[in-house]
């Protein structure tokens, strides 16, 4: 439930991803991208 105008790159994203074993790939593509 995120509100329009913030980040797609949360904190609760990011505890959705870790929850994903191949979400941990898109952290790191993200990361590596930054």
């Amino acid at each position: 439930m995120l509100e329009q105008g913030k980040e797609p790159f949360t904190v609760e994203s990011q505890v959705q991803t870790a929850r994903n074993p191949d979400g941990w790939e898109w952290i790191k593509a993200v990361i590596t991208a930054s």
